[in-house]
């Protein structure tokens, strides 16, 4: 009985998590003062957006920023965009942390290498 029971309460957590995912998997390599744009899209669950975080190591006047595409959207945090005009070479990285409106405390995360020739 007790083996039933645990077997159970195993089984429906296992079906009951998610799995998030960012894609792309990579960022396509940017170049000096040339236009990026790159759409990144959060699937697994509707991202909370109080939750949501970016952290760049990019110079202040990078030129670059990484936002919703529309922010009226209700899932906008699902759907970011990285954009501008890059003003220096160099690697960088870009870390996106969130979590998910009815997910209890999972959470998300994914850093990007972010390559500027």
């Amino acid at each position: 009985m007790n083996f039933t029971l645990i077997f159970t309460l195993c089984l429906a957590l296992i079906s009951c998590s998610q799995s998030y995912q960012a894609q792309p998997s990579e960022l396509p390599i940017a170049h000096i003062n040339e236009n990026y744009s790159q759409d990144i899209m959060i699937t697994g669950g509707r991202v909370v957006e109080r939750s949501f975080e970016v952290k760049t190591n990019f110079p202040s006047d990078m030129g670059v920023e990484v936002k919703p595409i529309n922010i009226n959207d209700i899932s906008a945090y699902n759907k970011l965009r990285v954009e501008g005009v890059p003003k220096y070479k160099g690697a960088y990285d870009i870390s996106i942390s969130m979590g998910f409106y009815g997910a209890g405390d999972d959470e998300f995360s994914k850093t990007y290498k972010f390559i500027v020739n």
